[in-house]
Formats: structure tokens, C-alpha cells, sequence
């Protein structure tokens, strides 16, 4: 009977440790998530501001205000004064390469001010500079160096 009672003690004590195993596994796994999410966030933490120029004889003039925010982060266009083009787009960009940078949507105001939503995880570290670009005729409208 010795041999049963042990062999049911191993089994139980196998179990127990498995179930504990697992329940650690689950508490590190969420810290992993919640460690990861933290990651990849954007590295950038301050403000960068930029003054919106024309391009190639287009006019083109205000602030672009690059926020990180806590629930998101945003560009703000400020005061401004921009040529009105049919399909105006505002580009993030790296040395002012729309091309290669991330479209931030329609310009839908042409003065005054509009905030452009930054999709989540985007690394904008990446990016320097602000393009506004006419995608119908393909040619820049404005452009702005962002700097702390």
C-alpha cells in the first residue's frame, strides 16, 4: 500500500508544481506584454516645431507642431496660409521624401489650424521634416524642418 500512497504523493506534488508553473508563466507573460507595449512606443519625448515654407513658387506658411501625447500622438498646423490644391496630403518625412514617409491625411483646411492624428507605433524619430504635397498633380506645396 506504501508504494501507492507514494506514487499518488509524487503525482500530486507534480501537479501542484506544473500548476504553479503555469500560474508564474501567465504573471510573466503579462509583464512581458505590458514591458513590449511599453518599447514600442515612439522614442520621441519632446515637442518639435517647425515654419512651413513654400515650394517651387507654391505658397505655403504657419507652424507645424509635432505633440507626443499620452493617448496618441499629433501634428498640429497652425496658422495657416496654404495654396489651395485639389488633393493635398500631409506627409511626415525623412529630409522631406514623401515618398518615403508616412501620409498623415487630407489637408482639409487651407488657413486657420488643423490637428492630424499619428497612427499608433509609428517611430517618429524617423521623420524630420513636415511635406505638404498635391498627389493629383504631384508637386510640393510646402515643407517644414522640425527641430526640438
Amino acid at each position: 500500500m506504501k508504494p501507492m500512497r507514494t506514487l499518488w504523493t509524487v503525482a500530486l506534488l507534480l501537479m501542484l508544481t506544473a500548476a504553479a508553473a503555469v500560474a508564474g508563466m501567465m504573471d510573466n507573460k503579462d509583464t512581458m506584454k505590458k514591458e513590449m507595449k511599453g518599447d514600442m512606443q515612439p522614442m520621441m519625448s519632446t515637442e518639435r516645431t517647425g515654419q512651413l515654407a513654400g515650394i517651387d513658387g507654391h505658397q505655403a506658411a504657419g507652424t507645424v507642431t509635432l505633440k507626443p501625447l499620452d493617448d496618441g500622438d499629433v501634428l498640429v498646423l497652425t496658422g495657416l496660409a496654404v495654396q489651395k490644391v485639389p488633393d493635398g496630403h500631409v506627409f511626415l518625412a525623412k529630409d522631406g521624401d514623401y515618398k518615403h514617409g508616412l501620409d498623415l491625411g487630407r489637408l482639409t483646411r487651407f488657413s486657420g489650424s488643423q490637428t492630424l492624428t499619428i497612427p499608433a507605433g509609428a517611430m517618429l524619430d524617423q521623420y524630420d521634416s513636415v511635406v505638404i504635397w498635391c498627389l493629383k498633380f504631384n508637386v510640393g506645396i510646402g515643407q517644414a524642418t522640425l527641430k526640438p
